[in-house]
């Protein structure tokens, strides 16, 4: 797997998803792992790096960033030879960035395997976020890499395998329907943006249908899938009325 990803530059990837100017993106590569694992990896990294590079293959810039979990909060330590897009840890102190505080006894919520589980509780501020950011980033993905064609189809259970990588293990029948209805309300008022963009959007039965793609609608799409705008969820997605009513949304 590190030898693919080390492979995979920023052309490329700008390419496969059809991004304007594919020339103009670089990629880089970054693990997070456990405190105390950082040296391994990187030493793990270079040894995969120099063999790509005795067979003339192009890698990318990579780093380590190792998590540490201690009683005030959670801190980013990148190895000193990590090559970082992110200002703030190309220099760090010494014992790393603070990204999280916790007082006495807090928990240390850095991760989630399941960004939100309703028979847990409501969505709080940052479960909401993080739902949020993987639905995007999902849709991004799954449609961006399918603009090339004329037509194609995006599944409500492709989004959420996407969403959560462990869909398939919940067995909390109430949990994931619960969890569905929320993606669910999220995608189509992220469809119903992409349909005013020029794209043809047909729901039927958890899947989504797209139709009529010209290379026209489609830069358009790509445009607003990669904006800043959608990137940061600047779409009202989460009004009371969104939130409250999913049983309003009917699975055709």
């Amino acid at each position: 797997a590190p030898a693919a990803l080390l492979s995979l530059t920023g052309p490329f990837i700008a390419d496969y998803l059809g991004l304007p100017e594919p020339t103009a993106h670089r990629s880089v590569l970054l693990y997070a792992v456990g405190g105390g694992q950082e040296e391994a990896l990187r030493a793990t990294l270079e040894q995969v790096s120099a063999r790509l590079g005795e067979a003339e293959i192009e890698t990318i810039p990579n780093g380590v960033i190792g998590v540490h979990i201690r009683e005030d909060g959670v801190y980013l330590r990148p190895v000193p030879a990590a090559d970082l897009p992110v200002e703030t840890l190309r220099s760090p102190p010494a014992d790393g960035v603070r990204v999280m505080r916790l007082d006495g006894g807090e928990e240390a919520r850095v991760l989630y395997l399941i960004p939100w589980d309703p028979s847990v509780g409501p969505l709080d501020e940052y479960e909401r976020r993080v739902l949020e950011e993987r639905v995007r980033s999902a849709l991004a993905s799954l449609i961006g890499s399918r603009l090339d064609r004329a037509e194609f189809e995006v599944s409500m259970d492709e989004i959420l395998r996407a969403t959560v990588e462990v869909w398939d293990l919940w067995r909390d029948h109430q949990a994931t329907a619960g969890f569905r209805k929320a993606v669910r309300a999220y995608v189509k008022r992220v469809l119903a943006q992409l349909s005013r963009k020029g794209l043809q959007i047909e729901s039927r039965r958890g899947v989504f249908a797209f139709s009529k793609v010209t290379p026209a609608v489609a830069r358009k799409a790509r445009d607003y899938l990669v904006g800043i705008s959608f990137r940061r969820g600047e779409i009202d997605l989460w009004s009371g009325a969104v939130q409250l009513d999913f049983d309003s949304l009917s699975e055709e």
